[in-house]
Parts: structure tokens; sequence; C-alpha cells
């Protein structure tokens, strides 16, 4: 039997990350499943720089392992990525050491417990810069 996961919260707001793991999660029963066979489900974990000193965090959020439109995984990947509505299969394996912004906000669990979750994720600006910098050399005379 594995551990579950432990994590340390992070602060809220727009975070500079690395996507660092796709950890398969099928047997989570979710409060939305109501009664039905739970579906299957997907922690993406974000790393993330924290304060002054720099500290490392992790941050995982449970995903629905779902490509409808409705479903938070695909909305996170279509504003992260651009996805077309029509994607049928995508390997999130594919995006581990990819980096990008995550907004992190805080929730109060049914337990009374404060944890930090992905409300949204976003193109990094660092990626963006460091494209616009190969594209500004590929251009500029020697």
């Amino acid at each position: 039997m594995k551990k579950p996961l432990r994590f340390d919260r992070p602060t809220e707001g727009w975070k500079e990350a690395t996507l660092v793991a796709v950890q398969e999660a099928d047997h989570i029963v979710s409060q939305f499943d109501h009664g039905r066979r739970p579906r299957p489900k997907v922690f993406l974990v974000f790393r993330i720089q924290e304060g002054e000193n720099g500290a490392v965090q992790d941050v995982p959020h449970l995903y629905t392992r779902s490509l409808h439109p409705k479903a938070k995984l695909f909305q996170h990947l279509q504003s992260w990525l651009g996805l077309d509505d029509d994607v049928d299969e995508f390997d999130l394996e594919q995006l581990v050491g990819r980096r990008c912004r995550i907004l992190v906000k805080h929730r109060k669990s049914s337990r009374g417990r404060i944890f930090a979750k992905v409300a949204n994720i976003a193109p990094s600006t660092r990626e963006k810069q460091n494209s616009e910098d190969v594209s500004e050399e590929a251009t500029s005379p020697p």
C-alpha cells in the first residue's frame, strides 16, 4: 500500500512552476461521484519556489481523467497549452518537466483542514521570455 502524499501549503497567488509528476489515482472516490462507479483520477504535481529563501514546494492537484470541455483537467490544459475543443486523447506524461504558471488558492476541507488548490494554469512567462530571446538572436545580425 502506498503512503499518502504529504505537502506543505504554499501561499496564495500566481506562481512560476514546473510539472514534476503525473500520478495515477484510480481508486479515489470523490464527493461528486454520487454513488456511481468512481472515475479514473490523476494527480498533477507542480514544483514551485516559495519565499525569500527559495524553498522548493510541491503542489498537487487531483483531477478526474477526462477531456470533456466541462472537466477541470481539460479547462486547465486548454488555458495552459491552448488545446482544441475536439481533443480525444492526450498524453499527460509528455508535460513532465514543462514550465507553467499556477494560481494557488486556499480551500477548507469538510474536516476543517486548509489545503492549497491549483485554481488555474497559464503559460510560463519565463518560457515566453526565453523563446523571445531565441527569436531575437535568430533575427539579429552577427
